[in-house]
């Protein structure tokens, strides 16, 4: 989802999650980077 151009806050939103903070954390503890980097590389 983010590398089809949605943001942090709608993809959270999409898989359920109450805050985006909280996709971010365990996004970067799964990947090792933020979400917010995805969509640059």
């Amino acid at each position: 989802m983010l590398l089809t151009g949605r943001n942090v806050s709608e993809v959270s939103d999409a898989l359920g999650f109450e805050y985006p903070q909280n996709l971010t954390r365990m996004f970067k503890k799964e990947i090792g980077m933020a979400p917010s980097k995805i969509g640059r590389l």
